[in-house]
């Protein structure tokens, strides 16, 4: 159990290392397309989260930071080297740097803000097409009230009009602890490193012009057969683009065929083009 007097309670989602990658004198330009403001910042001051992975006890008071402290900074530092020597020699990785390599993609995948949003999205889409089924019409209705009174031997004590009213008006939203979303992302991690590690590296090298940029969001998922973004891991038409600093941007498919080309200001642009 980590020391609770000195654990690192602002967590960054994205690593600071790798965010060093991406700027130049210890400044990073960083747009917030929310507020669409563009501002200078140091990589110790952004994409962090106070408290983003504490794991807390259902039966204690003790709170656990080893998320952060131990499995996030373990994988960190192993890709912290890799990653410098791919950016000096332009060279795809192999044996235990790829290993490391596949474990930092495959948690950048979860570790970000939009992980969680995507678990809520998709649970919300499920409470309401529940709700929906029991709900969604009178007959549906009857039904639950029905069920529901024989089973419980009490009257329901709503009818449906004042049901359909709550239901057009607010809803009902999904609420997910903390703990559950901790929990998604280490159960997922594994089966991610495991497809990732077997796919086909590619890696882009810019021009001298050229800068590639990173997001909060930084592992991006095309589908190029069905010209879609947002596609699954095991979708067999993938190709996955993971900028690994300003100048260079690792690329995975199925092709079987790693490659290594210069990237021109419109490959940086279209960063999965490869052909």
């Amino acid at each position: 159990m980590t020391d609770q007097k000195s654990v690192p309670r602002m967590h960054h989602y994205l690593p600071r290392f790798y965010l060093n990658g991406f700027s130049q004198k210890n400044k990073l330009t960083v747009i917030d397309f929310e507020s669409d403001k563009t501002f200078v910042a140091s990589p110790q001051n952004v994409a962090k989260v106070r408290d983003f992975y504490a794991f807390e006890s259902i039966t204690s008071a003790i709170v656990d930071y080893s998320v952060e402290t131990e499995l996030f900074q373990a994988i960190d530092s192993d890709a912290a080297g890799v990653i410098t020597k791919i950016n000096e020699t332009c060279c795809i990785p192999t044996g235990h740097d790829w290993e490391a390599l596949c474990w930092f993609i495959a948690s950048l995948e979860v570790r970000v803000p939009r992980f969680r949003q995507i678990i809520y999205e998709f649970e919300q889409y499920k409470t309401d097409v529940e709700i929906n089924s029991l709900f969604g019409t009178p007959e549906s209705f009857d039904s639950f009230k029905k069920s529901y009174e024989t089973g419980t031997g009490e009257s329901l004590g709503v009818s449906y009009d004042e049901v359909k009213e709550i239901m057009e008006s607010s809803g009902v939203l999904v609420q997910i602890d903390r703990n559950s979303y901790i929990e998604a992302m280490l159960k997922l991690m594994p089966s991610i490193y495991d497809i990732a590690s077997k796919m086909t590296p590619h890696l882009l090298v810019v021009s001298q012009k050229a800068h590639f940029v990173t997001s909060d969001s930084p592992v991006v998922k095309y589908n190029n057969y069905a010209n879609e973004l947002g596609t699954g891991w095991l979708a067999p038409d993938i190709e996955v683009a993971i900028p690994l600093t300003y100048r260079c941007c690792l690329v995975l498919d199925r092709s079987g065929k790693p490659k290594i080309l210069q990237a021109h200001d419109f490959g940086v642009a279209n960063s999965t083009g490869i052909r």
